[in-house]
C-alpha cells in the first residue's frame, strides 16, 4: 500500500518534527528564569556596589526649632540644621552692617491683606505652618511672603508666634538681602551689570539704597567696580517700625503690591518715662563716630570716645506728621549699655546693640526711610 506523502515514515524523525514546535516556549521560559535570578542577585547585599555618599545641599531647616510648638502635629524634617533659639534680631550677618518706585507707602498695620480673612487661632497657626514648610523646602521668596503676610496683619499672635517669625525671616534675609545671590522670583532683588562710568554712589541711590550697603552685599570696594561686572541692589528704601510695648523694631520693605515684607526685627532701648514719642518719622542725616553733650548736665563727649553713651552711630529722626514735625533732637542710635536694651533708659531716643545699630545704619536711606512709633 502507498505511503502518504504527509506522513513520516521513520518515528525518530516524526518525535523530533513534533518537539521543533515546543522549543520557541522553553527558550523564553529560561530567558524569564535567568532574568528573575539575575534580579534577586543584584538586590542582595553580596551583590551591591558601594556608592560614595553624595553631599546634598539644604536650605536651612526652618522647622526644626519649632518642633515643640504646642499648634504643630507635623514631624520635624531635619535636625541637622537645628536654628538656635536667641533672643530676639541677634545679628546673624557676616556683613558689618549691608526698583522700582512705590507710588505710595503701605500702612503695616493697616494695608489688606488678600487671604485668610479669618483670625481664629487654627488660621494662624495653619499659615505659620506653611509658611515655615516653604521656608524648609527652599521657597524663601513664597514663604517669606506668607510669613510677612500674616505677622503685619491684625490679627492677633501670640508673642511665641510672633518671635518665630522674626526669628526665621531674620535667617531667610541672610539668602534674600545679605547675599550675592538673587531668587529669581524676588521682587525686592535684581542683577545689574555695571556700565561704563557707573559708581555705586550713583546707582545705589536710584534704588533707594546706601550705597555702602550694594558695597557690602556684593563684598567689593563700593570706590573700585569694573565695567561688565554683575552686582546685585535691592530695591528700596527699608523702613522702621517701632513697637514700644514688645521693645522691638521691624525693619521691612515693600514688594510691588503695596504689601510690608519683614526683613529682620532688633530689640530696642526706648526712653524713661515712657518718653520716646509716639508717630511717624523720616531718616534725616546719618552720623559714625558722633560727638554728644549730654542736655541735662551738659557734659560733652568727643568722637570716638569709649564712654560715648550714643555709640558709634547716629540716625536722626525728622517728624513728617502734625504730631512729630516739631520735635527736634530724636534720631536711633547705639549704646555702651546693653543691659539697658528692653528698658526706658534713654533720654527719649531709640537706641539699639552696638552690632544693631551698624546694621540698621547701611540699611537705611536719609530722606526715603520712614520709621513709625507705635504704642
Amino acid at each position: 500500500m502507498a505511503l502518504s506523502s504527509q506522513v513520516n515514515p521513520h518515528p525518530v524523525l516524526n518525535r523530533y518534527a513534533a518537539s521543533r514546535k515546543r522549543w520557541p516556549w522553553l527558550a523564553l521560559a529560561l530567558v524569564v528564569v535567568l532574568i528573575g535570578g539575575l534580579y534577586h542577585l543584584s538586590a542582595s547585599d553580596s551583590w551591591s556596589i558601594p556608592i560614595e555618599p553624595v553631599a546634598v545641599i539644604r536650605p536651612p531647616n526652618f522647622l526644626a526649632h519649632n518642633k515643640t510648638h504646642p499648634e504643630f502635629s507635623f514631624s520635624v524634617l531635619s535636625t541637622t540644621n537645628r536654628a538656635v533659639s536667641t533672643p530676639l534680631a541677634t545679628p546673624g550677618s557676616q556683613l558689618p552692617m549691608h526698583s522700582h518706585t512705590r507710588s505710595s507707602q503701605a500702612d503695616p498695620d493697616t494695608s489688606p491683606m488678600p487671604r485668610p480673612t479669618e483670625g481664629s487661632k487654627s488660621t494662624r497657626s495653619v499659615q505659620l505652618s506653611v509658611g515655615l514648610r516653604l521656608l524648609d523646602a527652599g521657597e524663601f521668596v513664597e514663604g517669606r511672603r506668607v510669613l510677612s503676610e500674616l505677622f503685619f496683619s491684625k490679627r492677633r499672635l501670640s508673642a511665641e508666634d510672633r518671635q518665630v517669625i522674626c526669628q526665621t525671616l531674620g535667617m531667610a534675609s541672610e539668602q534674600l538681602i545679605f547675599s550675592r545671590n538673587v531668587q529669581p522670583t524676588d521682587p525686592v532683588a535684581e542683577y545689574y551689570q555695571i556700565q561704563p562710568g557707573d559708581m555705586l554712589s550713583v546707582v545705589a541711590p536710584r534704588y533707594k539704597v546706601p550705597h555702602t550697603l550694594v558695597g557690602n552685599i556684593n563684598k567689593l570696594d563700593p570706590n573700585q567696580i569694573v565695567a561688565g561686572e554683575r552686582i546685585k541692589l535691592i530695591k528700596g528704601p527699608f523702613h522702621g517700625r517701632v513697637i514700644k510695648s514688645a521693645y522691638r523694631m521691624d525693619v521691612y520693605l515693600v514688594g510691588p503690591d503695596g504689601l510690608p515684607l519683614l526683613v529682620k526685627s532688633y530689640r530696642v532701648g526706648l526712653g524713661k518715662e515712657d518718653s520716646t514719642p509716639l508717630g511717624k518719622f523720616q531718616v534725616g542725616g546719618k552720623i559714625t563716630n558722633p560727638d554728644w553733650r549730654n542736655p541735662e548736665t551738659y557734659e560733652y563727649y568727643p568722637a570716638s570716645a569709649p564712654d560715648n553713651p550714643i555709640g558709634e552711630h547716629w540716625i536722626s529722626m525728622n517728624g513728617v506728621e502734625d504730631q512729630t514735625k516739631d520735635l527736634k533732637g530724636y534720631g536711633l542710635h547705639g549704646t555702651i549699655d546693653p543691659e539697658s536694651i528692653g528698658k526706658q533708659a534713654s533720654m527719649g531716643c531709640v537706641r539699639l546693640l552696638s552690632e544693631d545699630i551698624e546694621q540698621v545704619y547701611h540699611l537705611f536711606m536719609p530722606g526715603q526711610t520712614t520709621i513709625e512709633i507705635l504704642p
